[in-house]
């Protein structure tokens, strides 16, 4: 369905006057072209639409009623930043806030080793060509981004550097007195025998709802190590649409950690291409969902290279009537051999009402490889909560137990304790009961 042909809505409408505005500032060749590129993909593609495989459980439909204006530059109020503290807790880490996509960079250096920018401010953005908007064009959002993003911010970890501090990019979505629109970009660079632990932090501030267009680009060059924690604390009035592409090269190791604490639509692309012999990927997920929340994971690994290893694992816990949608997809190129690959999702749903559609699958196209995949939704085994009983424990508490040891697993894979720390007492506040869990544990 072309754009000429798809239904009027508010948000077509707004994003269609922002295609037509002209940049006021000038920008190096490669990114004005890759932005008119973007924006002839969207003209000629549009919106998502039920018919594309991909988008077939996750309607636009309320968001595309809302009469969406762009976010403009804003800073944080006393009340709000004391607000977003509250909510992540204090860290150790080196911490970035991004608001409505345009970084805020603090006065204290970067960590050694790390290289912290914005694109408007570098002096070479040339050398970004390899890099920057290299990936395709999943989905009518990630081409408004590259289209519309007004700033993107920069992390290259140098070659050889061993970053022991952690890096905390906080992307703060904050509405004004209407629905606001933003495009947050994100490019990380992981040169040769790096190493960095990256959190992402995705909060909304205001009382109006608010849509991030999120597009993340990173690169693990040959050798790197990258360790990166994304973690969205939903609202009912945010809504967030996020691709993220992973480059990695010969001997890098990548690993994802995705908590999804709702939100009134929350969406991940994530697309990981094994282009060297011996990388590693590892893709960890956790999904919390309650009333009329939706949560949706798209995973495409790609295994171009020989001997490399992809691993896995996305979990669910929904409540009331949530709506979860987990598709994972595996791609074993002709020439990739002793490719090692595993994917599985498991779900729990804890009310009647929730839905989870979920479909991991493989497309292999070579002979020597070791591939499998699962999916399981259900609710909690009763001789698992009889159990508890059994030892004294209402059914209440026992349900709380469960879906909490449940989720608890993808948790404790984060390897930083901070963050750990953090996500647990999250993930407690989500779960029905988790409560009753805090109390008996504490």
């Amino acid at each position: 369905m072309s754009i000429s042909s798809q239904p009027p809505s508010e948000l077509l409408t707004s994003v269609l006057a922002g295609l037509d505005r002209t940049r006021a500032v000038a920008e190096p060749g490669f990114i004005a072209s890759r932005r008119e590129r973007a924006a002839s993909w969207f003209r000629s593609n549009g919106l998502p639409q039920p018919k594309d495989e991909r988008w077939r459980f996750t309607s636009l439909r309320p968001i595309t009623k809302i009469p969406f204006a762009p976010a403009h530059a804003a800073a944080l109020t006393p009340d709000q930043e004391a607000a977003i503290d509250a909510l992540l807790g204090a860290d150790t880490a080196y911490r970035v806030v991004v608001v409505n996509e345009r970084p805020l960079l603090p006065d204290a250096s970067a960590p050694a080793g790390v290289e912290i920018g914005l694109l408007s401010q570098l002096r070479s953005a040339q050398r970004l060509e390899p890099y920057l908007g290299r990936s395709g064009i999943p989905h009518g959002f990630a081409a408004l981004n590259t289209a519309l993003f007004e700033d993107a911010l920069v992390i290259t970890v140098q070659r050889g550097a061993l970053v022991e501090r952690p890096l905390h990019v906080v992307h703060v979505a904050l509405s004004g007195e209407k629905p606001t629109l933003s495009y947050p970009r994100l490019l990380v660079i992981a040169e040769p025998q790096s190493a960095l632990s990256l959190v992402e932090s995705h909060v909304e501030v205001g009382s109006e709802p608010h849509l991030a267009s999120a597009v993340s680009e990173i690169f693990v060059e040959a050798g790197a190590r990258l360790d990166h924690a994304l973690v969205h604390h939903g609202t009912p009035l945010a809504h967030r649409i996020a691709a993220l592409e992973v480059h990695q090269e010969q001997d890098s190791a990548y690993a994802s950690r995705v908590v999804s604490l709702g939100g009134a639509l929350t969406r991940l692309d994530l697309h990981a291409t094994l282009d060297g012999r011996g990388a590693e990927c590892t893709l960890d997920g956790l999904y919390l969902a309650d009333g009329d929340e939706h949560v949706d994971h798209q995973t495409l690994v790609e295994h171009v290279a020989e001997h490399a290893t992809s691993i896995q694992k996305y979990k669910g816990v929904l409540a009331g009537r949530a709506h979860a949608v987990f598709d994972g997809t595996v791609i074993v190129h002709k020439g990739a051999q002793h490719t090692n690959a595993h994917q599985e999702n498991r779900n729990v749903l804890l009310s009647d009402e929730a839905i989870v559609n979920t479909k991991p699958h493989l497309e292999i196209d070579a002979d020597d490889v070791r591939c499998s995949h699962g999916a399981t939704i259900g609710q909690l085994d009763p001789a698992h909560v009889h159990y508890f009983r059994t030892r004294g424990i209402d059914a209440a508490s026992a349900r709380a137990i469960l879906s909490f040891a449940f989720a608890q697993e993808i948790v404790e894979r984060i390897p930083s304790t901070e963050l750990r720390e953090r996500v647990t007492s999250a993930v407690l506040e989500r779960l029905p009961q988790g409560a009753i869990v805090r109390e008996l544990f504490s």
